[in-house]
């Protein structure tokens, strides 16, 4: 009722990743989408239902299709028409590479686009993410969570999942007595993580 828009389905857009197909075409955050390619978005039973309506009628469409999406993005203003060109959807976590460190009982996982949204971190942010704890080993002990962001291993970078798995295990061969040191990302400040290994 106060952008005008009675009996008119209409999504409003919560955020805009960089880079992205939406952040190339111009579309910002808080803009209310009212048609695409020229026609009103298809009304669902519930107003929550419409951001899956749209969704589902995106995923239709392949990677290089241009869709224009109708815009209103102040109260009062004319309507814009921005054109969006789609690109392939980013790797999600379900397929990413992981490792499990056994001895100390902590699994993680390449970064996917998702991470570094949530994070608000560059599209080409290093880490690995944390997936899964084992309850009372060595890594719980230390404090060690799922949904940490491991940015740094013994005092190196972490780069990738493969230089990660190499360094790891050629630490814990030649010091299995010795503790591990890893800085994480965690809620947006930085831990420093040390996990003794059992004795």
């Amino acid at each position: 009722e106060y952008f005008g828009l009675v009996d008119q389905p209409a999504i409003q857009i919560g955020g805009i990743a960089d880079g992205a197909p939406a952040d190339k075409a111009g579309m910002k955050q808080g803009d209310i989408i009212v048609k695409v390619d020229g026609k009103p978005l298809e009304r669902g039973d519930e107003p929550e239902e419409l951001p899956m309506i749209l969704h589902r009628r995106l995923l239709k469409l392949k990677p290089g299709a241009t869709v224009t999406f109708t815009v209103m993005r102040l109260k009062g203003q004319p309507l814009q028409d921005l054109k969006m060109t789609l690109a392939s959807r980013p790797k999600q976590a379900n397929i990413a590479r992981r490792f499990w460190a056994e001895d100390l009982g902590f699994g993680v996982r390449e970064l996917v686009y998702i991470d570094t949204y949530e994070f608000k971190l560059k599209p080409d942010a290093k880490g690995l993410y944390v997936t899964v704890v084992k309850p009372e080993s060595s890594a719980a002990t230390g404090r060690i969570h799922p949904g940490d962001l491991v940015t740094q291993l013994n005092g190196q970078p972490v780069l990738d999942l493969d230089s990660f798995k190499k360094d790891y295990s050629d630490f814990r061969t030649a010091h299995p007595r010795d503790a591990v040191v890893m800085v994480v990302l965690r809620e947006g400040r930085e831990e420093t993580i040390r996990i003794e290994p059992p004795q």
